[in-house]
């Protein structure tokens, strides 16, 4: 039990890490369709069936595997566009500019995530 707790805590942390990356290659989700998440969410269930990773961890993939990696990925996406549109669009004229720089990006992905939004 403690394993899959441990692992469910790595694979989540791995998403708030791809969630800030995605912030830092879009930058203002205001002027990027949502579509494009989903496309990075694909991409890396793809890249990873396409290594040896499942089966380093002793996982065949299945067909069974593939739907379900997939069809959570194409969950994953949405969700991660569609947040980082709804926070640009709150970012606009009430708490700062949306950041279009990577290095501007992840500091505004850091305040989201830690609650910590300038003028609040």
């Amino acid at each position: 039990m403690a394993a899959h707790l441990i692992g469910w805590a790595y694979h989540f942390s791995n998403g708030l890490t791809f969630g800030i990356m995605y912030l830092a290659l879009i930058g203002d989700g205001t002027r990027r369709h949502w579509i494009w998440a989903v496309v990075m969410a694909v991409g890396l269930e793809l890249g990873m069936l396409f290594t040896p990773y499942p089966n380093v961890f002793g996982i065949p993939p299945s067909a069974v595997f593939v739907l379900v990696t997939l069809t959570a990925h194409l969950i994953f996406g949405p969700v991660m566009g569609w947040m980082r549109q709804g926070f640009s669009y709150l970012m606009i004229g009430k708490l700062i500019e949306p950041r279009s720089t990577p290095s501007q990006a992840f500091d505004v992905a850091i305040c989201i995530n830690i609650g910590d939004l300038p003028g609040v």
